[in-house]
């Protein structure tokens, strides 16, 4: 070979080497589907995608928004379903259980990576992010859902606020109820003012105020058998906001979100996860509040918040479980937690990450830490069976007869029981 055709031959072999290296260093690209079409959603999404590829340059994380609420689920379903699944993905906790068959088993990954910190994740957090053996996604904060409450209102009636009454060991249901009462307004027609609360209906949760009795829901919530909605506490519990929404007439009546009444100041308290305070942050004028459900009047009553929460997860059918994998983890990492804090909504599982999205209006902002670990259990975990939808909307139906009047409490309660018990026979979990 002569020297300029060796010389030519280098120089086509070095050319075609960078250019496969060139197409070697592409950027994998994977797909994220999440919850919700507002602007915080869309800021706190793209704020982490562009923190995640600035750390990993070869990878790129392409944004898909998949609806809110049920759409949300029917819309990631039918991807499943279509052989078109992203390659990762949001789960709420209560479809866990029924989408764990189509995430990718995440432990080999974490076994590998001491740097993760398994054993420093909160048991309870641990618990969520598994089914069984297999960990189904990862997690970043809990959301406590807790009550919201009108400062400026308080103050005009000259009540203790319900922080500093919980604080004290007080904040019980009579308190509450009293409370509602003091502040419920109408005009001189009978036309309602202002509601005292919003008990019972959209995100006030009568299993939590079960809960706040000491009642349990079901006998085990990952794998339920019974219903304990039959339960003395529990009956109790629910005549409490029948007499509330029936009796005295004070609390919300309405099924659709008070969100709006509540801002414009015509309902006094209401529940809802803590997405509240970032919301309330923008659209309230008035200074708020906020506290666990109050404890009920049983031997083995508590202050009561569930623990809201979300995992990320990937899909077993992903071309790029490697690259899935390193982006979960940076949603479930101290890295990502700033700007998860920043935003909202939930209170981030590792310790000493601020809690940014508090406003100046809201009173007493440390407790938010406080109702993420309620003394005697308090932070409940709902319903994580397979079929959590069809078993919730029963007792829904059920609990929409009792809130509005139309059979007793312990009718409508046993009633509950029997039907979702029938339920769990004919379909175990």
């Amino acid at each position: 070979m002569s020297r300029r055709t060796a010389t030519t031959a280098l120089t086509f072999a070095l050319a075609l080497g960078l250019s496969f290296g060139a197409l070697a260093a592409e950027p994998v690209t994977i797909t994220f589907m999440h919850w919700g079409t507002g602007e915080s959603y869309i800021e706190r999404n793209e704020r982490l995608i562009q923190e995640f590829e600035r750390l990993n340059p070869d990878i790129r994380v392409e944004r898909i928004m998949g609806g809110s609420g049920q759409e949300y689920v029917e819309t990631l379903l039918t991807q499943i379903a279509g052989g078109i699944a992203p390659d990762t993905f949001m789960v709420d906790l209560e479809y866990i259980p029924f989408f764990a068959d189509v995430a990718l088993d995440l432990w080999p990954f974490i076994e590998k990576d001491p740097d993760y910190g398994w054993d420093s994740i909160a048991a309870a957090a641990r618990d969520i992010m598994m089914v069984d053996d297999k960990v189904v996604g990862t997690l970043d904060s809990v959301s406590p859902n807790i009550w919201y409450y009108n400062a400026d209102m308080f103050d005009r009636a000259g009540l203790e606020y319900p922080t500093l009454s919980w604080q004290k060991g007080g904040w019980t249901w009579d308190e509450f109820r009293d409370a509602s009462m003091k502040l419920f307004r109408t005009d001189a027609d009978g036309n309602v003012l202002v509601w005292g609360n919003s008990a019972g209906t959209h995100q006030a949760l009568p299993r939590l105020f079960m809960w706040s009795n000491g009642a349990a829901e079901y006998d085990d919530v990952r794998n339920p058998t019974r219903s304990l909605y039959d339960a003395p506490e529990a009956i109790e519990a629910i005549r409490f906001l029948q007499q509330m929404q029936v009796d005295d007439g004070i609390a919300y009546p309405y099924p659709g979100n008070p969100n709006g009444p509540f801002v414009s100041g015509q309902v006094a308290m209401m529940a809802r996860w803590s997405s509240g305070i970032a919301s309330f942050a923008q659209s309230a004028d008035f200074r708020f509040g906020i506290a666990p459900y109050p404890i009920g009047p049983s031997e083995n009553a508590r202050y009561a918040s569930d623990v809201g929460a979300s995992i990320f997860a990937v899909s077993a059918t992903t071309p790029h479980p490697e690259a899935a994998w390193r982006w979960v983890r940076f949603l479930g990492s101290r890295e990502a937690a700033p700007i998860f804090s920043e935003l909202g909504p939930g209170i981030s599982i590792h310790p000493g990450i601020d809690v940014g999205f508090i406003p100046d209006h809201m009173i007493y902002p440390e407790v938010i830490f406080n109702l993420i670990d309620l003394p005697n259990n308090g932070n409940q975990v709902r319903l994580m069976a397979k079929d959590a939808g069809d078993i919730n909307r029963i007792v829904e139906e059920g609990m929409a007869k009792i809130l509005t009047g139309q059979v007793p409490a312990e009718t409508g309660m046993r009633e509950i029981a029997s039907l979702v018990n029938t339920y769990l026979r004919n379909n175990p979990q």
